[in-house]
């Protein structure tokens, strides 16, 4: 399975977000 680029910065800018938010958190 082929990701697109789209979907891939999609899939990274989504576990930055994450982990930034847990940073947060912490």
């Amino acid at each position: 399975e082929q990701l697109s680029s789209d979907e891939l910065e999609a899939l990274l800018s989504a576990q930055v977000h994450q982990h930034h938010s847990h940073s947060q958190l912490l």
